[in-house]
Order: C-alpha cells, then structure tokens, then sequence
C-alpha cells in the first residue's frame, strides 16, 4: 500500500506513524502495521501490511451485572469510538468520573466481528466542597448557585469543564488557572484559583461658579459615575450616576442588582432615577425586576416601572409640559456569551423588554404598549482584528402625543458619537452602529466607528423624524488603573451638514479600584 507521509521533522516521524496505523485500524484494518523502515538518500522507504479488512457486526454493552445496556449492528469502527465516549459521558455527568468500557470477548463470524464490551461504573462521587485558592472573596451560597454545584449532587463533568467560562464571565474575578478536582472516598471537592479583578470604577468632571441668574448661588456643572461590584461578596452591582451637562439640566440614577438572594436563582433589580430642568419640570421614575438566573447566561425578569412627571409651572398644557403618570408591567429576557465582558473579541450579548401599561394625564387615561431591545455582536478576524455590530430599539405605542417632559435624551459617547451629550430629545428611536477594532491590549483597542439612527419626537403640537449619522475613530488604552476613551467623531443631521472643521472630542475617563 504506497503512501508518502511528509515529515520535516524526523522527530515528528513517530508520532505521524502512530496516527496513520490508527486510521488504518479505525477503517477496519485492524492487524495494520508497519513490518520494515529503510532510508533511500533522504526519504525513508516503508513496508506497510495493511491485513484483512473487518467489519463489526454486531457490539453489545453490559453493565457489571450482565444487564444489556446498548446493541448495535454493523458499526463501523471509526464509530467505535463515538460510541464509547457517549456511553463514558452519560455516566461522568451522573456522578461516575471513573467509569470505562473494556473489551470482554471478541469473536470472529462470517458477518465480521462480534464484540462484548463491559461498562465500570467505579465509585459514585459527590460533590461536597468549592474552595478557593485567591484574594477573592464570595459567600458559598453564591458561587454554589452560580456554577451550578450544590453540595450533595452527584458530581458532573459537564459542570466541572463549564467553570473556566462562566468565572470569565464575572466582572470582579479572573482564573489564575484551570481549576482542580481532589477525589477522596466517594467526595469530590473542586479547588478554584481565582483572582481579584479591579472593576470597580469611578469616573466624571465636577466644575462649580456663580450662577449668573442668582446672585450669590453657586452653579454646579459635570459628572460623577461610580459602580461596586461585589461589595457584600455575594455578586451584587451597586450603580450611581450624577450629571449636570446642560444649563440647569440634572440627571440623576441610583441602581442596585442581587443576583441571588439566599442562595436560590432568584434575583432582584432596584433602579431610582430623578431628571429635573429648572423649574419646568421633574421625572421620577421607579423600575423594580425580579430576576430568574436560568443559567450563567441566561436571566428573564419580571418588573413593574412607576413614572411620575411634574411641573410647578402654571397653564403647563400651553407650554408643551403636563402632568403624566404612568405604571407598566414587564418582561425582559437577557442572555451574553462573550469571551471578555469589557474589551471582547468575540461572541454577543443580547437584551429585549416587552412592557404594556397605562399612561394618565389631568385629562384622559390611556393603554400603551413599549418595547426596547439593545444587542451586540463580534465577529473575530485575523491579527486581533474584529467587527462590532451593535443596535439598540426603543418604541411605545399608544394613541396619544406625548408633552415635552416625557422625552428621553440621546447622543455623546455612549451613543450617537459625533454629537453633544444629550443632543437629541426623542419619543421612539432606533440606532445601529459598525465598528473595526484592533485589540491590542486585555482592556485596550483602536476603533473606527459608524454610527446612524432614526429618530421620532412626537410632541402636542410637532412631529419630526430625523436621520443622524456620526463617524470617526478613536482608542480605548490602560494606565495603570484607568481606562482612557478617546474618540474624534463628525456628525451629521439634516439641519446640520457635514463639515469637517466641526470636530467633537469625546474624552472619557474611569478609574477602576
């Protein structure tokens, strides 16, 4: 049987017989060898008995007490072992690590090969103890939950081979390297070697002067960003954000998560949020999930969300500004499967709210129906390249207009760049962006990016759609703690055309501790 196997190693020519004898054997050659090896100048020459092709004409798999578990009729050898790792599988995952299937009796009959093998369960373990090897600090119940291992279940290899991904996919902890099994008696206990990540971030500009308006009052102006991960060492987020970018325009949002509450699946989401503009009017709003955790990815969430605006003002109707009252009920389903959760290269991550409520005002009181989806996919290339789609929706449907208090404000750095903060008021929108990123760093990346959006402002008496689209470039780069965003960005509206010379410099800063 001529055949040329081509080595550029002779240290190599071991291991490339070896696998071509296998492939031999896994194709019925089963007494396949090589009988001789000579040199002729700088090849070498070898005599190959290939033997008589067989077939398996029937296997049949016992368990230790003769039992027929599986029988199977003319399989092929390179099935063979397929079949074997299904069987050793099912049983690795049903608390039987050691479990193996051997050859009992082997016979040969005019149809082929007529094979017995017996299954060894072994010992059945369970799991007892995660023990962490690191700085990072998590309560038992939380991690036991999260990966999924309860003490006193039989133990999984599924479970065991899923750890390295799901603790990637904490934002406070890292694997310092694969974790590790110690078996004793019939007890499993998995050592986890984990570090302590810095993500807790503070970030924002804070200026202050005298306010020309009042005389002896200060005006206060910036930004102040700040979220704990972890700070009860139960996986909880605790989130505050403050702004003051517009002339008497103050944002301000306090958010905190527990992803398991007592050690069950069960989960809860707070959120507060308090916009006001002056004297015309004030936003409060309350939204309240109780999350289900189906797994490390998945999570659904039921909610109800309060909105409350007001105005001190009087005739509010004639300014385009009323009172508004709203309450909704909700569904929002969430799923991320990414490699990186700050800087990722590949994989996606995905969130969509469903929500049907009443709207009220001084006058009438009517049914709406929303929905706000936002996503994320990365594509891997060669040379740390990527491409970054992404594209977020938000809609309600309801058979009223709405006041101008009622408007949500888009645009800036987090999304539509080449635009100020806040540049736009919108009722519905939705926005898509592409972006080619070269990572060159675990948290750093060159970027350019486009960005486009349709947006809707629908108020008592107007109604615009409008097309904006931004371009440009910029880096994400670490220093030391910080994580630096630099974008130069242009944007485009329809009353505002393109010119170059209209640069936007958005500059971000986050200090992780």
């Amino acid at each position: 049987m001529p055949r040329n196997l081509p080595v550029s190693d002779t240290t190599l020519l071991s291991e490339a017989l070896r696998n071509f004898c296998n492939r031999l054997h896994s194709a019925g050659y089963l007494a396949a060898s090589i009988d001789k090896i000579s040199r002729r100048n700088d090849s070498l020459i070898l005599d190959l008995h290939a033997g008589k092709l067989y077939h398996l004409s029937s296997l049949t798999i016992k368990d230790e007490k003769g039992k027929i578990l599986a029988f199977h009729q003319n399989l092929s050898f390179a099935k063979l072992t397929s079949v074997y790792e299904r069987f050793l599988q099912k049983y690795e995952n049903s608390g039987y690590p050691f479990a193996q299937i051997q050859a009992q009796k082997i016979e040969e009959n005019t149809a082929g090969i007529a094979m017995v093998a017996s299954l060894q369960k072994g010992k059945h373990f369970f799991f007892r103890d995660l023990i962490i090897k690191g700085k990072v600090r998590l309560s038992p119940k939380y991690l036991h939950q999260y990966l999924q291992i309860k003490s006193g279940s039989s133990y999984n290899e599924n479970k065991i081979s899923t750890i390295e991904t799901k603790i990637r996919l904490l934002p406070f902890a890292s694997n310092i390297k694969p974790c590790a099994t110690d078996f004793c008696d019939t007890i499993a206990d998995v050592y986890l070697y984990l570090k302590k990540e810095h993500v807790n971030s503070l970030e924002g500009i804070i200026g202050f002067g005298s306010d020309s308006t009042q005389e002896g009052k200060l005006k206060f102006t910036g930004h102040i960003s700040t979220r704990l991960y972890n700070p009860f060492k139960a996986g909880e987020e605790l989130f505050l954000d403050w702004s003051a970018k517009k002339q008497k325009h103050q944002k301000l949002r306090l958010q905190t998560k527990f992803p398991y509450l007592f050690g069950t699946p069960f989960g809860i989401d707070l959120n507060f949020s308090l916009q006001k503009k002056d004297s015309s009017y004030v936003n409060i709003k309350y939204l309240l999930s109780a999350i289900y955790n189906i797994n490390f990815r998945d999570k659904i969430a039921l909610s109800y969300t309060y909105t409350r605006s007001f105005s001190s003002l009087q005739n509010t109707d004639t300014l385009l500004i009323g009172d508004v009252r709203s309450k909704q009920f909700g569904f929002r389903y969430q799923r991320t499967s990414l490699d990186n959760l700050f800087n990722p290269y590949r994989g996606y991550r995905f969130h969509l709210g469903i929500f049907s409520g009443k709207r009220e005002t001084q006058s009438h009181s009517k049914p709406f129906v929303s929905f706000q989806t936002k996503g994320e996919y990365f594509i891997p290339l060669p040379l740390r390249f990527c491409l970054h789609f992404g594209a977020r929706t938000k809609y309600k449907f309801g058979k009223f207009k709405n006041y101008a208090n009622e408007a949500e404000w888009i645009g800036g750095l987090h999304s539509l760049r080449g635009f100020d903060e806040d540049f736009f008021p919108v009722s519905n929108y939705a926005q898509t962006s592409v972006e080619l990123r070269y990572l060159f760093e675990e948290y750093s990346h060159l970027h350019l990016f486009f960005d486009m959006a349709r947006i809707e402002y629908n108020i008592l008496s107007d109604s615009t759609i409008q097309y904006p689209m931004g371009f440009g470039g910029g880096i994400n780069f670490t220093v030391n703690r910080g994580i630096i965003s630099l974008a130069a960005a242009w944007g485009k509206v329809r009353e505002r055309p393109l010119k170059l010379s209209d640069t936007k410099i958005h500059i971000g800063l986050v200090i992780r501790f």
